[in-house]
């Protein structure tokens, strides 16, 4: 799914990264891909709901520093 948010692909990439949260809601690499998909498609608020929860990952976590990079170019 990351892939296919990488190529712009979110109406692909949106179920497997659904499914992937339903199975385990803290899945911190779908719910980063999810946030991500949100804010291309310009769903802002979405997006950070995904987002923001990445934040209490430890310090140097690239998932972390990854949401913090996203939410900085869109103002947390």
């Amino acid at each position: 799914a990351a892939l296919l948010v990488e190529e712009k692909r979110y109406e692909d990439a949106l179920p497997p990264l659904q499914k992937a949260l339903g199975i385990d809601p803290k899945n911190p690499a779908a719910r980063y891909n999810l946030g991500r998909l949100y804010i291309e498609q310009g769903k802002i608020e979405e997006g950070k709901k995904q987002l923001q929860p990445l934040l209490s990952r430890p310090k140097g976590d690239p998932i972390r520093e990854g949401a913090e990079s996203v939410l900085a170019r869109v103002g947390k």
